[in-house]
């Protein structure tokens, strides 16, 4: 199990994208790092939400695709969750409420939090939910091992003390 996080903000937007890009990383920081590509099948069948039920396992999954620039596109399948925080000119999403409210409060933007239901497509742009569709996941699959929510114990209060220091030395 990984993180995953990310946004879309629209011209409008007064979040500055690095620290909301450093305070979502700090609020996943505890979850540990090991990602696998799911997101391939989603972007070679044209990023079409269905293509996703081909998929057995547990996944919540992030991608970009070049043929569609400006757009984020995220999927929930089982066994991961995903969460969006909502604002007035941009979308935020996490793989946990904690790294949304870390980034609400860091970018200084309040959001509407939301977790993401299992088998849901979304494509962000601009700020903004484009679109939303469902898909089957496999409600089948069963994990042989579960692995801990928490894989690196105190990353995350680590990174939240780094990223002060470092909003500390931004506004000054």
């Amino acid at each position: 199990m990984c993180g995953i996080a990310g946004y879309s903000l629209s011209r409008r937007s007064g979040v500055g994208r690095t620290l909301a890009a450093q305070a979502l990383l700090a609020g996943i920081a505890d979850r540990g790092a090991d990602a696998v590509g799911y997101a391939s099948l989603a972007a070679h069948s044209r990023n079409e939400p269905r293509a996703l039920e081909a998929l057995a396992g547990a996944m919540a999954a992030a991608w970009f695709d070049q043929r569609e620039p400006g757009t984020v596109f995220a999927a929930r399948g089982i066994g991961r969750p995903l969460w969006l925080g909502r604002g007035r000119d941009e979308v935020f999403f996490a793989s946990n409420r904690a790294a949304l409210e870390v980034a609400s409060e860091y970018a200084g933007v309040t959001r509407r939090l939301s977790e993401v239901r299992d088998g849901t497509f979304l494509a962000l742009r601009d700020g903004r939910v484009a679109r939303t569709a469902r898909f089957r996941p496999d409600r089948d699959y069963v994990e042989d091992k579960v692995l801990p929510t928490v894989r690196a114990p105190g990353e995350s209060a680590h990174c939240i003390a780094m990223l002060a220091a470092i909003a500390a030395g931004a506004a000054a």
